[in-house]
């Protein structure tokens, strides 16, 4: 009996100790969360504002319209938002920093949008959003998924409504692939524009 009060009384320990720490992640993921949808608010905000004055917008637009038999005509759209510093390897040139990009897709009249949050020092992925067609449902579907750096599996997915706390599907996958081509042509644009 003595032993298994033992056994009893180490496995509570163990839950004790084991409780506060899953406890502290979770709160962890809660801040990380609370910190990506700031930052998300204030590229939009600051977006917003290069809107109505040009002079604090550094933007790029790739605009591709095409008409597709049977579909008609479709346009994709990549919009780059970005901040400058002075460059560190050419004097008197500047580099730039993707902060945000929107991808807006418009397929047989169907729109998608997907939008990418970056870590403006860093370059890492932090958030990504879609709003996409389900031809099931025939609502839109939406997924937000947080990141701690481009290279890993989102920590949080949140799909329509849903939240997991591991990725689901493969999707994060595409987003990164799809994500290596969007950066490839942002860091291949030309740095500054002559007339």
């Amino acid at each position: 009996m003595k032993l298994f009060n033992k056994t009893i009384g180490l496995i509570a320990l163990l839950a004790m100790l084991c409780f506060p720490t899953g406890a502290f992640a979770q709160s962890n993921n809660d801040t990380r969360v609370k910190a990506i949808r700031k930052a998300y608010a204030e590229a939009l905000e600051k977006i917003k504002y290069g809107q109505e004055d040009a002079n604090l917008n550094n933007k790029a637009v790739i605009v591709i319209n095409q008409n597709f038999p049977g579909s008609g005509p479709s346009e994709f759209t990549v919009e780059y938002y970005f901040n400058t510093k002075d460059s560190e390897q050419i004097e008197g040139e500047q580099e730039r920093q993707l902060y945000f990009m929107r991808v807006k897709e418009r397929w047989a009249a169907t729109p998608s949008v997907f939008e990418y949050l970056f870590n403006p020092e860093s370059g890492d992925l932090m958030f990504y959003y879609s709003k996409t067609p389900d031809f099931e449902t025939g609502k839109p579907s939406e997924r937000r998924d947080y990141y701690t750096s481009s290279q890993a599996e989102p920590f949080l997915e949140i799909i329509d409504g849903k939240n997991y706390k591991k990725p689901v599907d493969d999707q994060w996958m595409f987003v990164q692939r799809f994500l290596m081509g969007y950066k490839e042509v942002f860091n291949n644009l030309p740095p500054y524009f002559e007339h």
